[in-house]
């Protein structure tokens, strides 16, 4: 497991699909829903039910005490297990532990990720978690 906190650069700002509206309906094959579990906003590019169940479950495996900071968690359907969580409030080391417990239950769950990005309190804050043997481009 690999951390690494960064800026993040005004291009890829521009380019995040975490804080991006959803897709126009009819450019991909559906528009993205969203829904919410315990104040989490749960969002699927293509709105696929089992990523619904695997957010799901992600929040549900953050301890309690820390899962009202999380906003949202958005799974890139296109880039298949990626996941993003937008985050306020919270230390490094909050932070660092949340990451940890979604990355036990997506190992536990399906497997792995290909990569899951934690966006703290802005742009400016990024946690980003590699996947095992990953390296960064």
């Amino acid at each position: 497991m690999r951390f690494e906190r960064r800026a993040r650069s005004a291009a890829e700002v521009a380019r995040s699909d975490v804080d991006a509206a959803p897709p126009p309906p009819g450019r991909f094959r559906r528009q993205a829903d969203r829904r919410a579990l315990e104040g989490v906003e749960l969002v699927s590019r293509y709105d696929l039910p089992h990523e619904y169940e695997v957010m799901q479950s992600m929040v549900l495996a953050v301890p309690p005490r820390l899962r009202a900071p999380i906003r949202r968690i958005f799974c890139d359907s296109k880039a298949g297990r990626a996941y993003g969580l937008t985050l306020f409030g919270l230390s490094y080391e909050e932070a660092l532990e949340i990451a940890q417990s979604v990355e036990a239950v997506l190992f536990h769950v399906q497997g792995g990720h290909n990569g899951i990005a934690l966006f703290m309190d802005g742009v400016d804050n990024t946690l980003v978690l590699y996947p095992a043997g990953a390296t960064e481009e």
